[in-house]
Parts: C-alpha cells; sequence; structure tokens
C-alpha cells in the first residue's frame, strides 16, 4: 500500500492522495477476510470507491484529533523532570493514540462492509498491473530526481571550474609567449 500510494504521490500529489484513501482499509481486509496483496488492496478500494469523500473527511478529523492530542503531549504534563520522562511521556502517548486511530480505522472499515455488504471480488491481473506499475514508476522517480537535482546544482559548479581552468591556461600560454619573444 505504502508504495503505491507513494509512487501516486510522487506522480502527482492528488493521485497519491486518492490512492491513500482507497487502500486506507486494506489491513482490514488482510486481516477480517483473510485477503493477501493486491487482492486486500483492490478490495479495500471496492469498499471505498463510492465513498471517498466521506472516508477522506473522516480520515481528516482523526488527524486532527491525532494532532491535537500530540500537540497536548508535548507541550504538556511537566513529566521531562523525572528521570526518562520524555520516555514515559511518548509511551503513554501511544498507549493512547495508536489504539484510538486502529480502532477508528476499524470502525469506518465496519461501517463501509456493513453499508455495501459483502463484496465478492475477484481481480484481474491487468487491475492488479495497473497498481503495481505505478509504485514501481514512483520508487524509480525518486533516484531520477535526486540524480537531476544533483547535476543539475553541479553542472553550473563544473562549468565555472572549466571556466576557470581556460583562464589558467591561457594566462600561462601568455607568459610562455613572453619569455620566448624575450
Amino acid at each position: 500500500m505504502v508504495a503505491i500510494a507513494m509512487g501516486g504521490f510522487l506522480l502527482f500529489i492528488v493521485p497519491g492522495i486518492i490512492f491513500a484513501i482507497w487502500f486506507i482499509l486494506a489491513h482490514f481486509v488482510l486481516v477480517a477476510e483473510n485477503q493477501k496483496g493486491m487482492n486486500a488492496l483492490l478490495k479495500s478500494r471496492e469498499y471505498v470507491k463510492e465513498n471517498c469523500g466521506g472516508v477522506f473527511w473522516r480520515l481528516f478529523f482523526m488527524g486532527l484529533i491525532s494532532f491535537f492530542v500530540i500537540s497536548f503531549f508535548l507541550l504538556g504534563f511537566g513529566i521531562d523532570v523525572i528521570p526518562h520522562g520524555e520516555y514515559v511521556k511518548q509511551l503513554i502517548l501511544w498507549l493512547f493514540l495508536v489504539p484510538l486511530t486502529v480502532i477508528y480505522g476499524f470502525l469506518v472499515y465496519s461501517h463501509l462492509k456493513a453499508t455495501k455488504g459483502e463484496i465478492v471480488f475477484t481481480p484481474t491481473n491487468g487491475q492488479k498491473a495497473k497498481f503495481i506499475v505505478v509504485g514501481v514508476v514512483g520508487f524509480l522517480l525518486i533516484p531520477a530526481l535526486l540524480f537531476s537535482a544533483i547535476s543539475a546544482n553541479l553542472g553550473p559548479s563544473k562549468d565555472s571550474a572549466r571556466d576557470a581552468r581556460r583562464v589558467a591556461d591561457l594566462a600561462q600560454l601568455k607568459i610562455a609567449l613572453e619569455l620566448y619573444a624575450n
């Protein structure tokens, strides 16, 4: 799921967001319905397909709650003065936040499953291949973008270094010609 969503983000931002929304329920499909791999991803997409906006806003709401909880704990309790207080704060935070988000995600999954009923879905190889290609292209795009950015930054410095070398060579040639003329 992460590879496909990242591929979508790298190709364009909007497809990455759409892929993340489509495939957000894949781990629940994997566990609850014993679907594996691309089948779980594509079944998650089928559950979300006509409810993309509702799922997006539910996830956005959960993200806001998570942001406020994290902010509250980070600003928080003066627990840092005790030994290992930062670790205690993180432990409390993650013991509260992770179960909350997982339960909320499962409730979204349960609601969509109850609304749509049991979906009998057998994806074709072509459907699977589309998303695999997007994931692979997205991950191949990362090194290509990094390489082009690095070479673009090094390109002007190489040119100026060559120009400086040419000027130095011309100065040495001028000195050699003057010595010869004398």
